[in-house]
């Protein structure tokens, strides 16, 4: 999707800065190694989708402030575009070892960001003739090849999260319309309301980029070499991780619409009219954030366990949360509906169906020594939908402070993380010994205080890695199959996968029959058939032999009739294991209805009262 222009100018600038270090005397530095280009998440390749230069500079690191010695036998390549430690046309001048500064890091930087600077100076007009040019071929690509447009089609199934879709691609300065009325494409007919992103404009190489599939690309010379796994993830497409559909326009049109001047989030309502009680729509993850507000300020609130008859007929999908009207719910209904932009749907008297009343659970999150991106993700996700929580570590694990929570959520950490506070083996690299108070993991009398959490009756949740953890440590009767497996024969480094959710049960309420989970390295499961204590309840699997669909899966047909999600119960309490990443740096909004329910429907491990 990239515009050529931006390779010949980041390499053109590239060398300047490459020859500012030679004219300044500094050894070891090297280009075109390490990182591919593929990825569009980090802070310096995103500009190159909006026809901007870009650059990523690093240096060898020292311990912290303090000057690190390295002998020279302790140099080695072995890194893409890197094989060795040894003269190359992009390296031609190596470092020969010795003592590397913090000085040495702050005149590095100088002297490249100084270039950088004058580089920009001296080749303005460049840099701006080539900007307008490629945003206008962009525009022409847009007009006269496919695809021509992308439509998120209405209605929506979660506005909410439809709106923040539209959201996204505006901060990108992308243009997003609205059908002002109903159209048609082939034999397709798309409603008024529906948001249409065209193709021709500017920036049309980032919003296809976000809004199609990912094709990983196969660069061997031979298929007998090993598959080069990437840097980073290898799918992002927008609509599959957050849950909206969206479609791919591959054929000229005309549609009346309108230019989003605003962000197109719903307004929220509140009824005027008096109320038995209200119902939120089990669809949307806003729905999640009401109930946990609503909780915390007393009000009861319930579940319907099927579907839930409002007024003039119509009908909510199973899980509706039902809140009965008390003093005060007014107030605080009509500040959330406006907050958060859902309705509240009056019930003019009690509803018949069945339904379970929600508790307020006490949420501990798991936060290791060694510092873990997910559990600040996870962290970001809970003070977004008002989650109750509270952080413990290893020393509330040991001493049993769990026992004051009904839930203990473990992040995608290694088992080794979180009994020994250290990385495996071939992830310790970078790895140096904390101070001791900073040191170690839950030890063994962390694992006993767990498994008597769970005898209490207390749910254990867990994401990604810590899945094999809480499958050693409480011997469950699940296995994770790719445990084993070797990189050459399964591999999928950050993808999104198609899934089947069990319909009617409490943590998939609101999710549809199918849809798509964010894979990155993820365990995946096999379960028997249960005995004594012990239950399962597989609440996702891969029922598709190619689960792949969007970025890099190998070894696809092991996930054939696995399952993704696991609820098991042993004895009062429960385990919840997440094959896949449900809050993926907060992008997979898709899946979040998944995590908020496990923890929604976790029972207090003692009744109230």
């Amino acid at each position: 999707n990239i515009d050529p222009i931006i390779f010949r100018e980041t390499s053109l600038i590239g060398c300047s800065m490459q020859l500012a270090c030679e004219e300044a005397g500094h050894a070891g530095v090297i280009s075109n190694a390490y990182f591919d280009a593929f990825w569009e998440g980090s802070s310096e390749m995103t500009p190159w989708w909006h026809n901007q230069l870009g650059i990523l500079s690093e240096m060898a690191s020292v311990n912290v402030a303090s000057p690190v010695y390295v002998d020279p036998v302790e140099l080695s390549g072995g890194e893409g575009g890197f094989p060795r430690y040894e003269y190359g046309i992009n390296f031609p001048h190596p470092w020969p070892g010795g003592w590397w500064h913090l000085r040495d890091i702050v005149d590095y930087e100088l002297t490249i960001a100084r270039d950088y600077i004058s580089f920009c100076a001296q080749n303005r007009a460049r840099i701006l003739e080539n900007f307008y040019r490629m945003g206008a071929r962009a525009v022409e690509k847009g007009t006269h090849e496919a695809p021509y447009a992308f439509v998120v089609p209405a209605p929506f199934s979660d506005p909410v999260t439809a709106a923040k879709l539209a959201e996204v691609l505006m901060i990108g300065g992308v243009e997003v319309r609205r059908a002002k009325a109903d159209f048609r494409i082939g034999d397709r007919i798309f409603h008024a309301g529906s948001y249409v992103i065209g193709c021709d404009q500017p920036y049309r190489a980032y919003l296809k980029d976000l809004l199609e599939v990912q094709e990983y690309p196969d660069i061997r010379a031979s298929k007998k070499e090993p598959f080069p796994v990437p840097y980073d993830v290898t799918a992002w497409t927008l609509p599959m991780q957050m849950g909206v559909s969206c479609e791919t326009i591959k054929e000229k049109f005309s549609a009346d619409t309108e230019i989003l001047a605003s962000y197109p989030y719903p307004p929220g309502n509140f009824p005027t009219t008096t109320a038995w009680g209200y119902a939120l729509r089990p669809e949307l993850n806003e729905s999640c954030h009401a109930v946990n507000v609503l909780m915390q300020k007393g009000f009861p609130v319930y579940r319907a366990d099927g579907r839930l008859t409002v007024a003039a007929g119509d009908t909510v999908a199973a899980g509706a949360f039902i809140v009965p009207a008390r003093r005060g719910i007014e107030e605080a209904g009509r500040g959330l509906a406006a907050e958060l932009h859902i309705d509240f749907i009056p019930l003019s008297v009690e509803p018949t169906c069945a339904r379970h009343e929600l508790r307020p659970c006490r949420v501990a999150l798991f936060k290791p020594w060694l510092a873990s991106m997910d559990e600040g993700w996870t962290r970001l996700l809970f003070d977004t939908y008002a989650v109750p929580y509270k952080n413990v570590g290893n020393a509330e694990v040991k001493k049993g402070a769990i026992k004051d929570f009904d839930v203990l959520v473990f992040t995608d950490e290694k088992p080794s993380v979180i009994k020994k506070g250290k990385p495996t083996v071939d992830e310790a690299r970078f790895f140096r010994p904390f101070p001791p108070e900073y040191a170690g993991g839950i030890d063994t009398a962390g694992v006993v205080n767990i498994k008597k959490f769970v005898k209490e009756g207390g749910t254990i949740v867990c994401l990604g890695s810590s899945c094999d953890f809480a499958i050693e440590a409480l011997e469950l009767p699940v296995a994770n199959i790719l445990a084993k497996v070797s990189k050459e024969d399964f591999a999928c480094p950050g993808a999104l996968l198609k899934v089947s959710f069990k319909q009617g049960q409490p943590i998939t309420y609101g999710m549809p029959p199918e849809g798509y989970v964010f894979f990155n390295d993820s365990p995946a499961f096999a379960t028997t058939v249960p005995f004594g204590e012990l239950d399962r309840n597989v609440l996702a699997s891969y029922t598709d032999k190619d689960p792949r669909a969007s970025g890099l899966l190998i070894g696809g047909d092991r996930l054939y009739r696995r399952a993704a999600l696991v609820e098991i119960r042993k004895g009062k309490g429960r385990v919840v294991l997440f094959g896949f990443a449900p809050q993926n740096r907060c992008q997979t909004l898709g899946t979040y209805k998944l995590l908020l329910n496990a923890l929604l429907e976790a029972p207090p491990k003692k009744s109230e009262g």
